[in-house]
């Protein structure tokens, strides 16, 4: 609607990419975002490819969810907000941009960091292995 409308000239939608050029890509990026719907099945969790892509950027993520699990609020890698509330999603990415650039290189540090000690294959491997012996 009009009367909520805003001129963006920094918000860019793109078509997409191929999977081998998006850690690239994504490093070019000040913030991520990942917004999900609300529904019931989420009550379980998610376990989203892209989210972890994100995290391993070592950029700040806002994520728009209410998941079970939030690997964002847990990891302390961005800012995670109500999905589906167009303020909520605002007042993140507003809280992000107004970050200080070092205190968001600390965000998207710890992303990076926490896929690497808790999603890194070798290391569940190695974890899965202990589990069964």
């Amino acid at each position: 609607d009009n009367q909520h409308a805003c001129q963006l000239n920094n918000v860019f939608f793109f078509d997409p990419i191929p999977k081998d050029v998006v850690p690239s890509f994504l490093r070019k990026m000040d913030i991520l975002y990942l917004g999900w719907k609300r529904k019931s099945i989420y009550r379980f969790g998610v376990s989203p490819n892209k989210l972890l892509d994100y995290m391993m950027s070592k950029r700040p993520i806002l994520h728009a969810s209410a998941a079970a699990n939030d690997l964002v609020q847990e990891s302390n890698c961005g800012i995670s907000v109500e999905p589906e509330n167009p303020q909520a999603i605002s007042e993140g990415l507003l809280k992000l941009i107004n970050l200080p650039i070092s205190e968001r290189e600390k965000l998207g540090n710890n992303g990076f960091n926490y896929v690497l000690n808790y999603h890194d294959y070798s290391k569940l491997a190695r974890q899965f292995i202990e589990l069964i012996q």
